[in-house]
């Protein structure tokens, strides 16, 4: 005669009834484990949410590239801007001095005048400005192509 689990230590032993029903919950909760496992329902739902999150990251980051290349192109003009300003005065096209009126240029494009230097008719001009923490700087050179001054 074998011994049933428990029985030497509780000294009862329990009915027949009981043992097959917990081994016929055991076996159930193990089949149900295995097909939860294998049941792909709601797969197609988790992978439309991965592509979609995807395709948003893709759309975030090309509209950060594109807004910093909007700001370097913008930063370029301004200096621009700037050294024509600067040329203008040395040239005595417009009165001043040309480094002031081309930071005040600058600070009205909405940048900031890194360096001005003039050598003879020629203005060199550095502009920056600062996007999400970053520095976007630009250079930008005018005055007469050989640097003397325009015939009166």
């Amino acid at each position: 005669m074998r011994m049933r689990r428990g029985s030497a230590q509780s000294g009862s032993v329990p009915s027949g009834g009981a043992q097959r029903w917990r081994v016929h919950r055991q076996s159930v909760q193990r089949g149900s484990a295995r097909r939860a496992l294998a049941d792909e329902t709601g797969a197609g739902s988790v992978l439309c949410v991965a592509i979609v999150a995807v395709v948003l990251l893709v759309i975030a980051l090309l509209l950060s590239v594109t807004n910093a290349l909007a700001v370097k192109h913008q930063v370029q003009t301004s200096a621009d801007a700037a050294a024509l300003a600067a040329a203008d005065v040395a040239a005595g096209v417009v009165s001043g001095y040309p480094c002031e009126v081309a930071a005040a240029v600058a600070e009205r494009e909405g940048v900031v005048l890194g360096s001005c230097q003039m050598q003879g008719m020629v203005a060199e001009v550095t502009a920056s400005r600062v996007v999400l923490g970053i520095e976007v700087d630009a250079r930008s050179r005018a005055g007469p192509a050989d640097g003397r001054a325009p015939p009166v």
